[in-house]
């Protein structure tokens, strides 16, 4: 009976450590979102409108990747909210908290982004997200 207690609690305590990195699934029901590719117009603007009627603040974020367009850098990450559940590219000017998320490859997948806060520029070119800063990155 001992043996079997030495075996399960070990396995035990990784299965709550692994699960509790996930972010919750989610479904998007927003055909927009269904519709087009985030980097387009259409879901950019579509994704400032929602994001602005729940609040950023009643948001969570995810981390994705790391991506280069031309000479601008984003990461993508995974919103998710009072029946918001979407993609967005963040353009990166200042990497000083999140440095280590500029590689392509890197250990941050999943990783949630406590705080983070970013700017919605809409001008004639379209809708753009801008990071500004983040409290935290739970790994």
């Amino acid at each position: 009976m001992r043996i079997k207690l030495l075996y399960f609690f070990p396995f035990l305590a990784v299965f709550i450590f692994a699960s509790s990195c996930d972010r919750p699934e989610c479904k998007n029901t927003n055909t927009t979102f269904n519709k087009f590719m985030p980097d387009t117009k259409e879901y950019k603007i579509e994704l400032a409108r929602q994001m602005e009627s729940i609040g950023t603040e009643n948001l969570s974020y995810w981390f994705d990747r790391y991506l280069i367009k031309g000479d601008e850098e984003f990461i993508v990450i995974h919103i998710q909210g009072d029946e918001l559940c979407a993609i967005g590219e963040i353009q990166v000017d200042d990497w000083g908290k999140i440095s280590g998320m500029r590689r392509q490859t890197n250990g941050y997948r999943g990783a949630e982004l406590k705080g983070l806060k970013f700017e919605t520029k809409k001008d004639s070119t379209g809708t753009n997200f801008i990071y500004r800063d983040i409290d935290r990155v739970i790994d």
